[in-house]
């Protein structure tokens, strides 16, 4: 196993136990190998765990945040996830529009500007945090590599927490599990 220290300021560098590593009590990591996804909300949402969940692979980088073990915050490095995106795909604001806003690449702020300029009530602007969510748990569930940290020291801060339905993704986590075990069935046996 390898063990590093439990406060880190970057991504972990990859794992190579096929085993949870903890850090401390409250840190957990390893990789996408051992422990998918997929089987990592099911395990944190069974456990009821509030905390975070800092994945990696590569350049892409997200953050899971949960509360008794539901999914309530995602945020991701990738720019097809941030909210101004979305809207520019949806031909909801143009370009120029979108320059006028200040801090627009801040996701929080540019809900608070959309809701200030009656663009969006707060129920929308609720409802377009929990696709943006949905949209980045989607994508994780692609990764087939990668690492990751469980920490229950970081949560989201209040006030930013969401209801988001993880069920929706429960066939898509049973089709992953089958990949993933008959994957390393076949890694195993070569």
């Amino acid at each position: 196993m390898i063990v590093e220290a439990a406060h880190t300021a970057e991504f972990p560098p990859p794992v190579q136990s096929r085993t949870m590593t903890p850090q401390t009590e409250l840190e957990i990591k390893g990789s996408f190998f051992a422990h998918p996804c997929a089987e990592l909300i099911a395990e944190i949402g069974a456990s009821r765990l509030n905390g975070s969940l800092r994945l990696s692979d590569k350049d892409k980088k997200s953050i899971v945040y949960f509360k008794g073990g539901k999914v309530v915050f995602a945020v991701s490095n990738a720019r097809s996830s941030r909210l101004f995106d979305i809207f520019l795909r949806r031909n909801k604001l143009t370009r120029e529009e979108l320059g006028q806003i200040p801090d627009f690449a801040n996701d929080v702020q540019f809900a608070a500007h959309l809701e200030e300029k009656k663009i969006l009530t707060k129920g929308e602007c609720d409802r377009l945090f929990v696709e943006q969510i949905e949209g980045i748990i989607v994508d994780l569930l692609s990764w087939s590599t990668g690492e990751w940290v469980f920490s229950s020291l970081a949560r989201i801060r209040d006030g930013l927490a969401f209801d988001v339905d993880t069920t929706r993704f429960a066939s898509g986590l049973r089709t992953l599990h089958s990949r993933r075990d008959h994957a390393r069935t076949v890694s195993q046996s070569q």
